[in-house]
């Protein structure tokens, strides 16, 4: 009997946290980026900065400094294999299927979001009482972390400053939401 080949794709839903088609206004954020070893995404609600160690790629070092439109990190993870050029993705499966999928090109003046800024913990923190959070952008970032136990690990750093999420024993990928005003007021 043939062995079955294991899957070189991409293995986490980084997609899960970036912008939806609907944010015309921020394309960037439509896009996980890439960059020192990372996958970052947001959609300026939720982000997440999760190491490339979680994914198979093949040749994934091509991927640093690039960005990769969300639809298209999402269509590639429906392939078995996808190696990582300079010029974007190829992917194909074991039956013939191939698909070719481009990097987005940074236009003029366009700058990737500062998502190391973001997750990077932060200093201050300060005991709260009542924290505003809209359930569906926790469930997002859940989708798009790396948690083999299933557990995550919440840290509320202020009223009005991210959450910290993170996974214990995952230590390079960390995720932040941000807190929700309720009744006119964060808390």
């Amino acid at each position: 009997m043939a062995e079955k080949k294991q899957k070189q794709t991409f293995n986490t839903k980084l997609y899960e946290c970036c912008a939806g088609a609907d944010d015309k206004l921020r394309p960037l954020f439509q896009c996980v980026h890439f960059e020192n070893g990372y996958g970052m995404a947001t959609d300026g609600m939720v982000a997440i900065k999760q190491t490339l160690a979680l994914q198979s790629v093949i040749d994934m070092e091509e991927l640093d400094g690039k960005s990769l439109h969300r639809d298209n990190y999402r269509a590639a993870m429906t392939f078995e294999m996808v190696q990582a050029t300079p010029e974007g993705l190829q992917c194909w499966n074991e039956n013939g299927q191939k698909a070719f999928l481009e990097y987005y090109q940074l236009r003029e003046g366009e700058k990737i979001p500062d998502i190391n800024r973001a997750v990077n913990p932060l200093t201050g923190i300060k005991t709260l009482s009542f924290i505003g959070i809209n359930p569906d952008n926790i469930t997002r970032l859940c989708k798009a972390l790396y948690a083999p136990g299933g557990n995550i690990r919440i840290q509320f750093t202020g009223v009005d400053t991210p959450i910290i999420v993170d996974v214990i024993g995952v230590d390079e990928q960390q995720g932040i939401v941000m807190p929700v005003i309720l009744n006119d007021s964060l808390f």
